[in-house]
């Protein structure tokens, strides 16, 4: 009893060490790639940059580990694959030590058994992160390398990503870029998924601007289906959004909830849950007393985003449902 409660601690602690040791070759590899610091996470506690201060932040919102980083302003001079590697790279340099400490130690030793439950998912992680592929809806890092690599509007779709988290981090909102910023190719790639963020930034600029039926227009260009879960899914929720406010689409809005993303998000409390959960009480269910509680937990979830920019839009998004929740059903177009 005594081993397999010392095995289950020492196999978390490795784990969530090894994860922070990912995350912070990341980190370094993205500081001598010309970037700065944005924000470190691991598990529910992140690490922030807010103005010239870092900040601790406790988050209900469960991430494994992440590490954003600030791409220089001058895109000509944007580096991704050291940032994107370094995490690879640290995590093996700690399974060798691991491995090297194993070798060196007597394998009835008490050190030598907590240490083999510490370097198993630690492998785990270095193949998940080595290998091209998306796991659970996240592309691993290889991958995003590739992605990353395959033409100049996917390089371009990263350093936007990078670029505008921090901006809106700062408290600039998506209202506030020309749409020329998010102009892509014809003749791109959408099933890129960085190319597709693209078309996201613009989707979500014309939210912002509660520009909804062009905003569903952007979106319908890209192939939902050929996106990481991550991404199709962060689609869908704002879809759900859209056709509340815009036409309050009952048939469409039922068709997206029962999406195995928006499933999987709900499942897993993440971003925009409390939000979606409203949409259904109120527009699926019919259930408005139950919606005005989902709205409660959306405001508050809200309200400690450490995102600046993000806090503001979403708090200004669920005002708008909460007035969507208050007109009249009759005068609400197609739902009835």
């Amino acid at each position: 009893m005594i081993y397999g409660i010392s095995a289950m601690i020492a196999l978390l602690f490795f784990f969530f060490l090894g994860i922070t040791i990912h995350e912070l070759g990341h980190l370094v590899f993205g500081l001598t790639s010309g970037y700065t610091f944005n924000s470190l996470r691991v598990g529910s506690v992140e690490l922030f940059k807010d103005g010239s201060k870092n900040k601790f932040n406790l988050s209900r919102r469960f991430v494994l580990g992440q590490c954003v980083m600030i791409p220089s302003a001058n895109e000509d001079e944007f580096k991704f694959i050291g940032y994107n590697l370094g995490g690879i790279i640290f995590s093996a340099i700690f399974c060798t030590i691991f491995s090297v400490m194993l070798l060196i130690l007597d394998r009835n030793d008490l050190l030598s058994i907590v240490l083999s439950f510490g370097l198993f998912p630690n492998i785990f992680l270095l193949l998940y992160s080595a290998v091209p592929i998306s796991f659970f809806g996240m592309p691993s890092d290889t991958l995003n390398a590739i992605t990353a690599s395959n033409s100049d509007d996917a390089k371009h779709g990263m350093y936007m990503m990078l670029r505008v988290e921090y901006e809106l981090m700062n408290g600039k909102r998506y209202r506030d870029y020309d749409s020329n910023i998010f102009r892509i190719n014809n003749e791109a790639n959408l099933s890129n998924y960085f190319i597709a963020y693209i078309l996201m930034l613009e989707a979500y600029r014309l939210i912002d601007l509660k520009l909804y039926s062009d905003a569903i227009v952007e979106y319908s260009k890209i192939d939902l289906e050929k996106l990481p879960v991550a991404y199709s899914g962060e689609i869908k929720a704002s879809l759900m959004f859209c056709y509340a406010i815009h036409d309050s689409n009952k048939k469409r809005l039922g068709e997206l909830f029962e999406e195995k993303e928006i499933v999987t998000l709900l499942k897993s409390s993440g971003f925009s849950f409390s939000k979606c959960l409203a949409i259904y009480e109120y527009f699926i269910a019919g259930n408005k007393a139950e919606a005005e509680k989902w709205i409660d937990r959306a405001k508050k979830e809200a309200s400690n985003y450490p995102n600046k920019g993000q806090r503001i839009m979403e708090l200004d998004r669920i005002k708008q449902l909460e007035r969507t929740f208050l007109m009249p059903r009759v005068s609400r177009g197609r739902f009835s």
